[in-house]
Parts: C-alpha cells; structure tokens; sequence
C-alpha cells in the first residue's frame, strides 16, 4: 500500500503511471500489487474495496474483466459490515 499525503499526489501518481489526468480516490495495479490511496481518502469502504481488487486479481486463476473485477470489488465495499 502507498499512501500519498493529500489526494492531488495521489492524481500525480496516476498522471505518472498512466498518462492520463483523473481525479482518483484510490487504485489498485496487479502488476505492481499495490494499492495508492490519499491520507485524504482512506475510510474502511475504500479500503475494503480496493482490498477486493487485490484479492479478486490473486485469487483466480484466469484474472476476470474489468467490468467483473470491479463489480467483485463494489460487493466487498457493499458487504463490509
């Protein structure tokens, strides 16, 4: 986990990975198995979300789409409690 002192460090980052400018509250990359969150944007939600995308990526074998994985990772958030 990487955490960025204010979320415009945090849309940096995004800008230097990815080359694209966007206003993120967090993100996960497989490839670096690492999730980039903002102190300014760290609650238990997003975090448990972020969290279903790591275990979604690892857990199998043949790494669902995008659309799923994301829909996976919003059931994690939804069903923290």
């Amino acid at each position: 986990v990487m955490i960025f002192k204010t979320r415009r460090d945090l849309n940096e980052e995004f800008y230097r990975i990815f080359k694209v400018r966007k206003d993120v509250k967090s993100f996960y990359i497989h490839k670096h198995n690492t999730i980039y969150i903002s102190e300014e944007s760290v609650t238990d939600s997003v975090m448990a979300h972020e969290i279903g995308h790591v275990v979604v990526d690892n857990y199998f074998k043949v790494v669902p789409s995008e659309k799923t994985r994301e829909i996976l990772a919003t059931y994690v958030d939804l069903h923290l409690d």
